[in-house]
């Protein structure tokens, strides 16, 4: 028997993007109340802002962001995906012996929290996985969230801050693979919006990007990339 553990940034649990804008500009912020945000294929907020915050000001403000941005940050749709998950995971931990404890743990890094506030972050979480799984707290930059900690202690991993964390991470994932561990992580561009020039490929045509990548990452992790919807909250 084996434990099912799953580590999830809060990032990926809270939307810590608008109030990382709003803090640049509330009516930035407001703006981006439409469609368009759950259907984004970046955090290029200079576009779709019109100006009102450019990259430098929204990327300075959310590689500093702290517990401030908390206070207005929405739980997303990642949290009903955990539902589906864990009860997956509850179903094969009583239907075959392959199964035993289902854990979750939630990395709280870069917010310095009392022990009462993480906790009652951990108790709302604990909602929307039916109090299935045993909820567990960390503090982990992705400086140490190497291929190492992920085989030996989690079945998958899911971050919002996918490109930091491999730019964090690639000269050991060099040495090592992680192939059955699963990586859940937006489907974004890191620099500015895919248009068709690209993602064509010449004799095939147009592809998916993101399919691309999930395939070549397949000897290193098993990545799911996800419509930004997910990481956007819940509507």
């Amino acid at each position: 028997m084996s434990d099912q553990h799953i580590l999830v940034d809060l990032d990926a649990c809270l939307d810590t993007r608008l109030p990382s804008l709003s803090l640049c500009n509330p009516e930035a912020a407001v703006k981006m109340m439409i469609p368009a945000y759950w259907e984004r294929l970046s955090d290029d907020f200079e576009k779709y802002t019109e100006g009102m915050v450019t990259n430098v000001e929204y990327q300075s403000q959310w590689r500093n962001r702290d517990r401030t941005v908390l206070r207005g940050a929405l739980a997303t749709n990642f949290n009903l995906l955990l539902t589906h998950i864990f009860s997956e995971l509850a179903n094969q931990s009583v239907n075959t012996p392959l199964v035993s404890d289902l854990k979750l743990t939630i990395n709280f890094w870069p917010y310095e929290l009392t022990d009462e506030e993480t906790e009652a972050y951990l108790t709302n979480i604990s909602v929307f996985v039916n109090h299935q799984a045993k909820l567990y707290k960390a503090w982990l930059p992705p400086e140490m969230i190497t291929p190492d900690l992920l085989d030996a202690e989690y079945a998958a991993y899911a971050t919002y801050d996918y490109n930091h964390w491999m730019t964090c991470q690639h000269e050991n994932f060099d040495k090592k693979g992680i192939p059955r561990v699963t990586v859940f992580a937006p489907a974004m561009s890191f620099v500015k919006d895919f248009v068709e020039e690209d993602i064509t490929v010449e004799g095939v045509g147009p592809v998916s990007p993101f399919e691309m990548l999930e395939h070549v990452s397949s000897p290193y992790m098993t990545l799911h990339l996800l419509k930004m919807a997910f990481f956007c909250p819940v509507n």
